[in-house]
């Protein structure tokens, strides 16, 4: 073999395991982030007693994934104050639709079942802790 044919090998490797890497579906979440779809969204989402932020995301995003250590870092810091949950819109495409998601990922606070805000794309977790403290009473 040539040694430009096994460059271009070693270059077709390479940008595979690129496309791999970045297209790969993450694990489950950490911190105290749980996992929400169509059968339990009312039960978890619309009737808990305390805030949600629900994060709908998919598991073969790349933006979804760079969000996620902030996501659960709040869930942490906000542990028995409020509650988080994320959402595959892959799996749960009906409340993807109801909700009206066009990007992820996009995070919704609810607060009494009824929508407080909503907040697109890789946000940092001072702009979440932002909108759950002007929006949900007795969080600090």
């Amino acid at each position: 073999m040539t040694r430009s044919f096994l460059k271009g090998i070693i270059l077709i490797g390479g940008v595979l395991a690129v496309i791999y890497f970045m297209n790969r579906p993450d694990g489950p979440p950490g911190g105290k982030v749980g996992l929400v779809g169509e059968t339990d969204f009312t039960e978890k989402v619309l009737n808990s007693p305390m805030p949600v932020f629900v994060d709908f995301r998919s598991p073969y995003c790349g933006a979804c994934r760079s969000f996620r250590p902030k996501f659960e870092a709040l869930s942490v810091e906000l542990d028995g104050k409020a509650a988080f949950f994320e959402l595959d819109i892959n799996s749960s495409p009906g409340i993807a639709d109801r909700y009206g998601i066009q990007s992820i990922p996009t995070t919704i606070l609810f607060v009494n079942g009824a929508i407080q805000g909503v907040l697109s794309g890789n946000v940092s977790k001072n702009e979440l802790l932002s909108l759950i403290r002007k929006r949900a009473p007795g969080i600090n």
